[in-house]
């Protein structure tokens, strides 16, 4: 299907400035761009409406036990088919929001299967991606210019490719490294002031058995609530917090310098 429009405002069709544009793609697309940019929106907004959750609901979410067995999970499967620009809103949107939001009594079962993926999964794609970056930038330097103009086509296409690939890199390791920043804040969590309301919500939730438990999470709360959620971590998964603590080491010596300044202040 063929869309004429005006472009000028002078009146209803027919107009001299009517002009033919490409046809719609429908809502499930109809190329294969079209398709791909519908499933983005998909993935953004799952993750948005995740950040939305852990920011808004409190403990009707937190508190859930069948939210918490399955989003967790869902966040970090399937982490190798992930491209650096898909892992970059994942950090901005919904990983970050969890860690900062989550209350202490919950990060366990809300935390523990999330991070035991994605930090030893991180740790080697990181290392590898910035391996590969200096090898390819040393090796760039030390080679010979290319005769014929083909060749310096394709040499300045396969540059252009690296340039963004570069780019993307960047930007997801500083989310990434914002994430750790909330990981290693003793801050209380949003909201986390009323522990009480929390408690009694969860043992609305728990029913009569758990009931017990779950009002003694109010006891204690005010100290409770300053562990980091690398403190939670050391004592549940120490593998996990190997890989968090050699990624925050080895940012330091990547050269992007908003990276490297974030790694040394979680390293302070």
């Amino acid at each position: 299907m063929t869309v004429l429009y005006c472009t000028c405002g002078s009146g209803p069709y027919p107009c001299p400035c009517v002009v033919s544009a490409p046809p719609l793609p429908c809502l499930l697309g109809a190329n294969l761009p079209a398709l791909r940019h519908w499933l983005k929106s998909i993935r953004e907004s799952t993750y948005l409406t995740v950040q939305f959750a852990a920011l808004h609901l409190g403990p009707a979410f937190w508190y859930n036990q069948r939210l918490a067995g399955i989003i967790p999970q869902a966040l970090v499967t399937n982490l190798d088919c992930l491209e650096d620009r898909h892992l970059k809103v994942l950090f901005r949107h919904s990983v970050t929001s969890l860690l900062a939001s989550c209350p202490r009594a919950v990060r366990p079962p809300w935390l523990l299967p999330m991070l035991s993926k994605l930090l030893p999964h991180m740790h080697e794609r990181l290392g590898a991606k910035w391996q590969q970056l200096q090898a390819a930038a040393s090796g760039s330097n030390s080679g010979a210019a290319a005769n014929g103009s083909q060749q310096q086509q394709q040499q300045q296409q396969q540059l252009s490719e690296e340039v963004v690939e570069e780019t993307i890199l960047r930007e997801m390791t500083r989310e990434y490294m914002v994430t750790l920043s909330k990981a290693v804040e003793r801050a209380a969590p949003p909201g986390s002031s009323g522990a009480a309301a929390a408690a009694a919500a969860a043992a609305a939730m728990a029913g009569p058995p758990g009931s017990a438990a779950a009002a003694a999470l109010g006891g204690g709360a005010t100290a409770a609530e300053q562990e980091s959620v690398v403190e939670t971590l050391w004592q549940y998964d120490t593998g996990a917090m190997q890989a968090l603590m050699g990624t925050v080491v080895a940012g330091v010596c990547w050269p992007d310098a908003q990276s490297a300044g974030k790694a040394t202040k979680i390293c302070m």
